[in-house]
């Protein structure tokens, strides 16, 4: 698909799946929705190889593992969660410049 673009905020999304055919999206927007638990980056986001902005504040996330190769992404916004755990490989991601985290 040729998607750049994908805005699914103030949903009642519960789940990141699916998005493997989404290969050409950009910015990535699930802010204020009913996301919890662990959210595991090479599960949900390797194949996207393209992606420079997700955002994913005001919904219960507890734990996240950025472990893949996201040589694009500029921009992670994981405010307003519950984050408990939080693990990063930064080498992995050598174009983020903004990453926002507050109110954890």
């Amino acid at each position: 698909m040729n998607v750049r673009n994908l805005i699914l905020s103030m949903n009642n999304i519960t789940k990141i799946t699916n998005l493997e055919n989404f290969t050409n999206l950009e910015n990535i927007d699930l802010h204020d929705n009913n996301i919890s638990g662990s959210i595991d980056f090479n599960i949900c986001f390797s194949m996207l190889k393209n992606l420079k902005t997700l955002n994913l504040s005001n919904n219960s996330i507890e734990e996240v593992n950025i472990n893949c190769s996201m040589q694009c992404l500029s921009e992670i916004n994981l405010r307003h969660n519950r984050i408990k755990v939080f693990k990063i490989n930064s080498s992995n991601l050598s174009s983020l410049t903004k990453m926002f985290l507050s109110t954890n």
